[in-house]
């Protein structure tokens, strides 16, 4: 995902408000059963941090990448790197992503997990 830190759900939840975390993806490992939100660990939080709009626009663009509007995605998470002030591989990458469904769908039961080849 080319980011610094990547945390689990676990611990995210555990993390609660002291940290400021994006979603970046809902994972699983091929051969194994379950899935996972995986995130990107972006700084401890101070009082009253809010969240930055950058992350809000990934976070909106993932949202519409999940609901097969790839178009709109694309959009939303292009933003993500003005807002950021430079480049972002995790918006990056699903702009690749949904690039590739608007030419090729994803199956009628596509459920927005990636599955990992390798842990």
């Amino acid at each position: 995902y080319g980011t610094a830190s990547i945390i689990g759900e676990a611990t995210r939840v555990a993390a609660g408000p002291r940290i400021v975390a994006r979603e970046l993806d809902c994972v699983a490992v091929y051969g194994r059963s379950g899935s996972s939100k995986i995130y990107e660990l972006v700084s401890l939080a101070g009082a009253g941090d809010a969240v930055p709009a950058w992350i809000a626009a990934y976070e909106r663009g993932l949202g519409l990448y999940r609901e097969r509007r790839w178009g709109e995605a694309i959009a939303a998470l292009q933003k993500v790197a003005g807002l950021k002030g430079g480049g972002d591989s995790p918006a990056a990458l699903l702009v690749e992503r949904a690039s590739g469904y608007m030419n090729r769908p994803p199956s009628e039961d596509w459920d927005g997990i990636e599955i990992i080849g390798v842990k």
